[in-house]
């Protein structure tokens, strides 16, 4: 994959998304095994963050970044959609959010199919 970081935007996202699932599915699985283990550092690779946003996203409690980058895994592996929702305007506090289900299945074959979207929504509190 390109050493290109993508901007923190929708379009920077559908960009990511695009290099993504143009990979071979070893290569995509790399990717994925990657994000499982460091969600935190695959993001700060290949998305364009501030050094606040990277501190922001480096303080998020480890157990919502472990549920993250096991959907993300999960999404990447089985090419489901995913998109992010950036506020347009700062404000005091901010949040993240996920956004949609994926439903995944384990059927013993040592796989894990899905289906869904994988969506996330930054913001800010009022």
């Amino acid at each position: 994959m390109s050493d290109t970081k993508v901007p923190l935007t929708t379009a920077g996202i559908t960009t990511l998304q695009t290099n993504l699932y143009s990979l071979s599915d070893p290569d995509l699985f790399d990717e994925a095994d990657a994000v499982h283990q460091d969600f935190v550092g695959w993001i700060d690779d290949h998305i364009e963050l501030t050094s606040q946003q990277l501190e922001w996203l480096s303080d998020i409690d480890q157990l919502f970044i472990d549920y993250l980058s096991a959907k993300t895994a999960i999404a990447f592996k089985n090419r489901l959609p995913f998109s992010l929702e950036v506020p347009s305007v700062a404000g005091n506090g901010k949040w993240f959010q996920d956004k949609e289900p994926i439903a995944p299945r384990w059927q013993g074959s040592g796989n894990i199919t899905a289906t869904g979207e994988l969506s996330f929504e930054l913001g800010y509190s009022s």
